[in-house]
């Protein structure tokens, strides 16, 4: 559009300069369009006030600056730091994790795996905040709920809330709670067989019956 950007209009009587100007006009309206066969891939850029810049592989927008309701939303499969060699790079989009469908960002590093995601960082239909390891296995994830930790396996293991804190062990038992007032320990796989911790004291129940409290 540079050689058009300088065309002057004198009094409309300019044809030169006036059909330069219209074409200006056209090309601002309808836009600019290019192709090309690209490896085997038909890739398409289309720049136009409705749509913004788009980048176009076999019909599927991949990238693109595009207005959408008066924002500028920048469109990328993937962001990284070398376009020629990434070492490291992040995907936006959807993926299902067993049968829970998570929407986030998809970390990879090459020192890790080159094909492989290293780590993930996810939400879900509920609002949670999820990071998952490179195995895909949630290990960090918190809502209005509160904050939860998993061990490699994906199994709960440490749940912080306003109520109090909980540490779990393998089997899913709760064997440590704090709350605002106490700490009970619990024996693993016997629910009944506890200690509790309190301003007053330290109680030891058996069989869910208190058989000591030193104070």
């Amino acid at each position: 559009m540079g050689k058009f950007s300088a065309a002057k209009l004198t009094g409309g009587t300019d044809v030169k300069a006036q059909t330069a100007h219209n074409y200006l006009i056209d090309l601002l309206e309808s836009g600019y369009v290019s192709n090309a066969l690209i490896e085997g891939n038909r890739v398409r850029v289309d720049v136009n006030p409705q749509g913004g810049f788009t980048i176009s592989s076999n019909d599927v927008v991949i990238g693109g600056i595009i207005p959408i309701n008066g924002t500028i939303f920048n469109v990328s499969g993937a962001i990284t730091n070398d376009a020629t060699d990434p070492n490291c790079w992040a995907m936006i989009g959807e993926q299902t994790i067993g049968v829970t469908n998570y929407r986030g960002i998809t970390l990879f590093n090459t020192d890790y795996s080159s094909t492989e995601a290293a780590m993930g960082i996810r939400t879900d239909a509920y609002g949670s905040f999820i990071v998952t390891d490179g195995n895909a296995t949630p290990r960090i994830s918190a809502n209005v709920i509160g904050m939860f930790l998993y061990d490699e396996t994906g199994e709960l293991r440490f749940i912080a809330q306003a109520s109090g804190t909980f540490i779990l062990n393998a089997a899913g038992q709760t064997t440590i709670f704090t709350g605002v007032d106490h700490t009970t320990i619990q024996a693993p796989g016997n629910s009944q067989n506890y200690i509790v911790l309190d301003s007053t004291g330290i109680s030891f129940y058996i069989n869910d019956i208190l058989k000591e409290k030193w104070s």
